[in-house]
């Protein structure tokens, strides 16, 4: 869409679905896998707007295979995300999973560049913050008739983040 403005000049205002279509291209053409979701919405008649039910509420725009997996919210200009895609932005943190905001292509390729999302879990580090925490619970419970169980629990505990 070209929008005249004063002064003569010509500014080309780019739209979401025009930079969705140029990020796709230059994935393929670099040889990556990707594709479009189909997050729109529909209006019904009393005016509700509802989305595909087989969808998370902002599930991003693209998801593309670099060769992990990373999902693309692409924005227009100017365009900000809303609630329901941050928190699937966080999600996608908490699972390890790089998800970006993309103005254009070179966003995209910058976030390739930089590689997969590190494990946000370290279980060895987990496991001994649990076992230091239950070992000051024990120290408290001392005197406590239920110290055995708090020390059943700590024991369990430290087997269950060693299994996985």
């Amino acid at each position: 869409m070209i929008i005249k403005a004063n002064f003569m000049s010509t500014i080309i205002k780019r739209r979401e679905v025009d930079i969705q279509r140029s990020i796709l291209q230059g994935l393929r053409k670099c040889g990556y896998v990707c594709g479009k979701t189909r997050t729109m919405g529909v209006k019904q008649a009393n005016g509700v707007r509802y989305t595909d039910r087989y969808t998370f509420r902002g599930f991003p725009d693209l998801t593309a295979f670099v060769p992990w997996l990373l999902y693309i919210e692409v924005k227009a200009p100017g365009g900000r995300q809303r609630p329901e895609q941050k928190d699937f932005q966080k999600m996608c943190h908490k699972a390890s999973v790089r998800y970006i905001v993309a103005y254009d292509l070179v966003d995209v390729l910058k976030a390739i560049s930089h590689g997969p999302v590190k494990p946000a879990l370290d279980i060895d580090r987990t496991a001994d913050l649990i076992s230091n925490w239950w070992t000051k619970e024990r120290q408290k419970l001392s005197a406590d008739p239920y110290k055995s169980l708090a020390i059943e629990i700590s024991k369990s505990l430290k087997e269950l983040c060693y299994e996985h």
